[in-house]
């Protein structure tokens, strides 16, 4: 877990929690403006309490006291919501206000860490990885191999993309410091950037640091770095989280503008990141012979020696 990010959406939650008090302070005091006799319930249900409390510490006819309190805070709250009703608000409007049901705001139940204080948590790591929070749709749960024609031919693209998603699925669900680098390449439409976006999120949730980005973007920020006048702390934090993170997906490689400049920067990026160790995944549209013809032979021989390959077959299914 990312500390940092942690501490972050407990800082969000904590946000969430003080607005949510606020607004009901402001429908507390639109209401004793309104309806007088509220204020005056809410003052005499207080009263009771503190009867209560005193008895309890006396250790006093504290039965007797707690029955006659739940009595009379159920009047007094019964005819709180009457009065409620009849100047045409909810029953419930002076309830305390939560965002979540469970837990009250507080992040957790019975100390355990709960669901909205993990999601906020996994919106922070997603966007950290540069993807949206709408990856819950984009599964191995919901991926679709129907749209691949399938026929008696033993390499059919519906047999072949099977595989390739079943390798897909077993290298996220296993993936650690010894996995494979991933080369995905084929047609336009086939499936390259929905199984790497499926891959990114099971390696988040295992606690992995993952980057995704498209290569254009990429090589902006390296060149953006290079080229301003002024040093971006932030770009050259991104810089630093492309080369270090455990996983970096490229996507779309092929669609920049390829340059002497940007072909240096992705051999150093390749090289560094097989040096140390860490794992890439890039999806291109290229074909291998094209990917040699328009990088660099070193380059060529590096996502040939070093990694895996997956060659998507079929027709483009975002046309279907």
């Amino acid at each position: 877990m990312n500390n940092t990010l942690f501490k972050k959406a407990q800082d969000m939650l904590s946000t969430i929690k003080l607005k949510n008090k606020l607004i009901h302070e402001e429908r507390t005091k639109e209401i004793y403006s309104k309806i007088q006799r509220i204020a005056e319930i809410d003052k005499e249900i207080s009263n009771l309490g503190i009867s209560l409390t005193r008895s309890m510490l006396a250790k006093k006819n504290s039965d007797e006291a707690l029955e006659e309190f739940k009595k009379g805070a159920s009047k007094l709250n019964m005819e709180k919501c009457e009065l409620l009703v009849a100047n045409g608000y909810k029953p419930d409007y002076l309830d305390e206000v939560f965002s979540c049901s469970m837990c009250h705001d507080e992040g957790y139940v019975d100390g355990k860490l709960c669901s909205c204080l993990e999601n906020l948590y996994k919106e922070l790591v997603y966007k950290a990885a540069n993807l949206p929070i709408l990856m819950d749709e984009q599964s191995f749960d919901t991926f679709n191999l129907d749209y691949y024609e399938d026929n008696d031919d033993e390499f059919s693209p519906r047999k072949t993309m099977e595989i390739i998603f079943n390798f897909c699925k077993n290298y996220a669900l296993t993936f650690a410091d010894d996995s494979k680098n991933l080369l995905m390449y084929g047609g336009t439409g086939l499936g390259k950037t929905m199984l790497s976006s499926c891959i990114a999120k099971e390696v988040i949730d295992k606690g992995f640091k993952v980057y995704y980005q498209p290569a254009y973007r990429i090589f902006s920020l390296f060149e953006s770095n290079k080229f301003s006048n002024e040093q971006d702390e932030a770009i050259k934090a991104q810089i630093k989280y492309i080369f270090n993170s455990d996983l970096l997906i490229i996507d779309d490689l092929g669609s920049e503008l390829v340059t002497t400049y940007t072909a240096e920067v992705l051999f150093d990026l390749i090289n560094t990141r097989i040096n140390s160790g860490k794992k890439t995944i890039i999806n291109t549209n290229l074909s291998l012979e094209d990917l040699e013809t328009i990088y660099s032979p070193r380059i060529s021989s590096r996502l040939t020696g070093n990694y895996t390959h997956l060659e998507f077959t079929g027709d483009d299914i975002r046309k279907m």
